[in-house]
């Protein structure tokens, strides 16, 4: 997977600024060498500036560093400044006293500035220890000034024992810092007598970096005039600023991709790969915003870092929940092994910068590590399940594939740079190709432009979805509102009216098409034939059942009134027409003189008088082309009252997962149908709700008054 920016290295996300920061300010200094040039054009040769990757230069007037052990020189006649890369007095520990002047430090070892610590043959050290070394200031000299690039140290710089600045607190009560350029004025420069000053650095690292840093000091370290020192600091933050403008511009857009994910989530919510898109964006953009942040300011280390974890890892289980909901993946075995890894690469993480639990080196080597492995598993099951769904013929799993590819360099790079070039001193080479792809038409690296690409990618990958998903919905409600006419044309309206008969009739579809169907036809004998049914299913498939089945009814009712007659006429229209699932049907006629005669295909048994009526139950329709439908008689006394419903009031279910139960239904079955339906929908409709009644009418009521 791909992550913007950094994503690689989630201990020490801005291991990558401070590598380019050491590669901007060799730049910087070509750059500050010409305008300098323009700028003091009175000079007919301006001496060049010994920089830090030059420590030897034919110019006579140059500054040179003297060939004594830990001392510079800055001479008089051109330009005063110096690089202060070379030996210095070295020593472990931490003492007041090594601050002062005259304190004799010849029995400390040398060590180059410019070289790490592993070149010379020196273990990488944690905690304290100083840097000490003299600069000749020759007389005549101006206000001059100490140009500290960035350090993966704490430090304070002492000059002739006085303390003249620097960054991050010390022992004893030390907090890690994200230091960056530092300009110090060196007090007392101005003189008309030659000098020698002696600069002392105290320094303080905190344990876990001596995993991933192997220098004390850094080269770029500067004395010289204050105004050149300014402008040299001030080149640095431009050179800074323009290498980020990749990432600030890639910041906006993540914050522009971010919201619009949202925003469509809004609209379709049941579709959380919007909301995980728009998550893993933002967080996104929060985390290279820190980032940026720390390249100009320096930050508290462990606030930081427990912040740029928390975000780091959002992206990642943002990305997780994107990738399952946008592909359909299962939570298989895959799934929960890369959650956990991810979980414990948390942990480790955050245990990794916290004081004081992970001390031992032997676990600080393994440390970082460690984390990186921990992630591999994400990045397997992204590959896994892409490449599981190309080959089922996905092409946005493809798109995202070929998007993710670069990606793997996020894990290649990182593990041969800060793994295995200093733990197992593999010669990896050099990697500014990766870190410094293109300069037009603005600095970029390969993860910015895989990034964006990716970006680009998903985004495009959403929309498209969304417009095709929308246009799919939209045709779906044209049909769902055909087949909710249809089935409104097939449900009647009006209850005929039976002499000796009252009717009633209530029907709720739980969606905006149901599977309930009911018919009630008057008979050329004065009396009513009654059809009530259940389609299982909703919807359109439904819908459709439901009018060839009341289209049978009607056209039957033609022909026979007999319901045994009625049912397997019916079943015989729905043989092969099921679709994997099953209609429940009873029909039943009521002739003038009371006389019922019902026959039951599956379907609930109506309730006469509060009491279910005993009925033999046939197989439900379409199920067996041998099924048969017994027919039941029974006489209807004076005010009998009959109530038939579908499974829908049965069904009905509350919040806490009880069913509405047939103690209940058969509670409420001599209430009017309006009242049965409403009381099972305000326990909890899940079904359609259909409800009928017949009252027969005592003879009392039929004479005219």
């Amino acid at each position: 997977m791909n992550l913007p920016r950094r994503r690689f290295l989630l201990a020490c996300p801005f291991v990558t600024e401070f590598d380019r920061a050491r590669a901007s300010i060799r730049r910087m200094q070509l750059r500050f060498l010409r305008a300098s040039l323009r700028a003091n054009a009175r000079l007919l040769v301006f001496p060049v500036l010994l920089l830090i990757l030059a420590q030897a230069c034919c110019a006579q007037n140059v500054p040179t560093l003297l060939a004594s052990a830990a001392s510079f020189r800055l001479n008089h006649d051109s330009l005063q400044m110096a690089s202060l890369d070379g030996l210095w007095r070295f020593q472990t520990g931490d003492n007041p006293q090594w601050a002062a002047p005259n304190f004799d430090d010849l029995s400390w070892p040398l060590v180059r500035s410019d070289k790490s610590w592993p070149e010379q043959g020196l273990p990488v050290a944690s905690g304290s220890f100083w840097y000490r070394a003299r600069v000749s200031i020759p007389a005549g000299s101006g206000p001059l000034s100490l140009y500290i690039p960035s350090l993966h140290i704490n430090y304070q710089v002492f000059i002739d024992g006085k303390l003249i600045g620097g960054q991050g607190s010390m022992p004893p009560h030390p907090r890690p810092t994200a230091t960056v350029v530092g300009v110090l004025p060196v007090p007392g420069a101005a003189s008309s007598q030659a000098r020698t000053v002696v600069i002392a650095i105290r320094a303080w690292r905190f344990p876990v970096w001596s995993s991933v840093y192997r220098y004390g000091l850094e080269p770029g370290i500067l004395i010289g005039d204050s105004r050149p020192i300014q402008k040299a600091a001030l080149l640095n933050t431009l050179d800074h600023s323009w290498n980020s403008v990749s990432t600030i511009f890639l910041t906006l857009l993540e914050i522009l991709a971010g919201l619009a994910a949202l925003a469509l989530f809004k609209v379709r919510s049941r579709e959380r790969e919007y909301l995980w898109f728009g998550v893993a964006m933002l967080s996104t953009a929060i985390n290279d915003s820190i980032s940026t942040y720390r390249i100009f300011r320096a930050t508290d280390v462990l606030h930081f870092n427990l912040l740029g974890a928390f975000f780091e890892y959002a992206i990642l289980f943002a990305f997780i929940g994107f990738y399952r909901n946008l592909m359909d993946s299962r939570r298989d075995w895959l799934y929960r092994t890369v959650i956990a890894f991810l979980c414990a690469a948390f942990v480790v993480n955050v245990a990794g910068f916290a004081p004081g639990i992970i001390d031992s080196p032997w676990l600080l080597d393994l440390w970082l590590p460690l984390v990186l492995l921990l992630t591999v598993p994400f990045y397997i099951w992204i590959l896994v399940l892409l490449v599981r769904k190309t080959m089922e013929g996905r092409m946005d799993a493809l798109l995202l594939l070929l998007s993710n590819a670069p990606g793997i360099l996020d894990l290649y790079v990182p593990f041969m740079q800060y793994v295995a070039k200093p733990t197992f001193g593999w010669n990896v080479g050099a990697m500014d190709w990766y870190f410094h792809t293109t300069q037009w038409p603005f600095p970029a690296s390969i993860d910015n432009i895989s990034s964006f690409l990716l970006m680009l990618t998903m985004l495009g990958i959403l929309i498209h979805r969304f417009t095709r998903t929308s246009l799919e919905e939209e045709s779906h409600k044209r049909e769902l509102e055909a087949a909710r006419i249809v089935q409104q044309v097939l449900i009647p309206e009006a209850i005929p009216s039976i002499p000796g008969l009252t009717l009633d009739a209530v029907y709720k579809p739980a969606g905006q098409v149901g599977g309930d169907f009911f018919q009630i036809l008057p008979t050329p004998d004065g009396g009513v034939l009654v059809v009530i049914g259940d389609v299982s299913g909703k919807g359109i498939p439904a819908a459709m059942t439901v009018s060839l089945l009341v289209g049978t009814v009607r056209t039957l009712a033609h022909y026979t009134q007999q319901p045994g007659a009625i049912l397997s006429a019916m079943n015989h229209r729905m043989i092969g027409r099921n679709s994997g699932g099953f209609t429940t049907c009873l029909v039943l006629r009521v002739d003038p003189n009371g006389a019922l005669t019902a026959a039951n295909a599956g379907h609930l048994a109506p309730y006469l008088n509060e009491k279910e009526l005993a009925l033999e139950n046939g197989l439900p329709l379409g199920l067996s082309v041998h099924a048969e439908y017994a027919e039941a008689t029974v006489q209807l006394s004076p005010d009998a009252r009959l109530t038939l419903l579908t499974d829908g009031v049965v069904e009905a279910r509350n919040k806490s997962g009880e069913l509405f139960g047939f103690d209940r239904t058969a509670a409420i079955s001599h209430q009017p149908a309006q009242a049965i339906a409403s009381t099972a929908q305000s326990f909890g409709q899940e079904d359609d709700i259909t409800v009928l009644t017949v009252a027969r009418v005592s003879s009392l009521e039929l004479v005219p008054a």
